[in-house]
């Protein structure tokens, strides 16, 4: 069954949940009717509502948009490890949201803004589908195939999410840009000691291979959006196996962030051979030498968008 991963409650913070939540409701709102002419608000649905009642709302809003872009919102309780919308008889998922899109609104641009514990999820579950559909990763084939998303999550995907927090310290109204301003990347709380929450963002529209939006696509079939989304919890390393003098030879290996710290551990202590190492994630790439060809570096860019990865080398030395 569904287990109900409601928002923590700050520190200090009075009254009925069910106030706090009416309240983040009212909050949100504001800001986007700060500018009425580009935030057009379409619904503020009834609380307690059955699950088919909120998916009949969002069909609306598809088939009666007349805009180019549409925003949906959610805040309130995540089901725990899937970050699925809970209403009082069952869960929205991504993959509801999905189809409803594919049949209403494909083509336009749909922001999703997830505001629940471990929401992080559906950015996944996001890559997930668009996989399934033999989508690459960049822009360039999501607007091939019509299919816009951009999704913030308050939190990642095996976080929970704290009441106001996102509201009041995630987002911002902005003069300037004439529209709302969301953070991601950045560690958000509501008072110094209280526990933070990481929120995130995916544009799946933009384009990842550095062409133009008018230039042909550079990504190959290894581009998925598993392995691009995966840059956001696994490790890429470098090594090279001098164990035969004369034949050394160079590896990219994918290690999961879960591993990564024993497998350091044991790489500080001297040095694991690459078919240990194997055991702690996936060869990527593999050749002779000590030093891998330039279009070797330009896949790991294009797959896994190295420019902002956080990578580690190391170098083994076998005696």
């Amino acid at each position: 069954g569904t287990i109900v991963s409601p928002k923590s409650i700050p520190v200090g913070l009075e009254g009925s949940y069910e106030d706090w939540i009416a309240e983040e409701v009212k909050s949100i709102v504001e800001i986007y009717l700060k500018n009425p002419k580009r935030y057009e608000l379409k619904d503020i649905p009834e609380k307690e509502k059955s699950r088919q009642f909120y998916l009949d709302k969002i069909k609306s809003l598809f088939e009666n948009c007349k805009k180019d872009e549409a925003v949906i919102y959610y805040t309130g309780h995540g089901e725990k490890d899937t970050g699925n919308w809970c209403f009082k008889d069952g869960v929205i998922s991504f993959n509801d949201i999905f189809e409803l899109y594919m049949m209403h609104f494909r083509g336009k641009s749909l922001q999703i803004v997830s505001d629940c514990s471990y929401s992080g999820k559906w950015i996944h579950n996001c890559g997930k589908k668009l996989d399934e559909y033999g989508i690459l990763s960049c822009g360039h084939k999501t607007s091939e195939q019509r299919i816009l998303f951009q999704i913030f999550t308050s939190c990642q995907p095996h976080e929970e999410a704290g009441l106001l927090t996102y509201s009041r310290k995630g987002m911002k109204y902005s003069k300037e840009d004439k529209g709302v301003v969301i953070y991601y990347d950045e560690e958000i709380k509501m008072e110094p000691a209280q526990k933070g929450q990481n929120p995130m963002l995916v544009d799946f529209r933009h384009i990842h291979c550095y062409k133009m939006p008018e230039d042909q696509c550079e990504l190959d079939s290894t581009c998925t959006w598993e392995d691009h989304l995966s840059k956001k919890r696994d490790r890429i390393v470098f090594l090279v196996d001098n164990k035969h003098d004369k034949f050394p030879s160079w590896y990219y290996l994918l290690i999961s962030e879960d591993t990564f710290d024993e497998f350091k551990g044991k790489q500080d202590k001297g040095g694991i051979g690459v078919e240990e190492a194997t055991k702690y994630g996936k060869v990527l790439y593999s050749g002779p030498g000590q030093n891998p060809p330039s279009d070797v570096k330009k896949k790991l860019n294009l797959r896994f968008d190295m420019n902002t990865y956080a990578s580690y080398k190391f170098l083994l030395i076998f005696i």
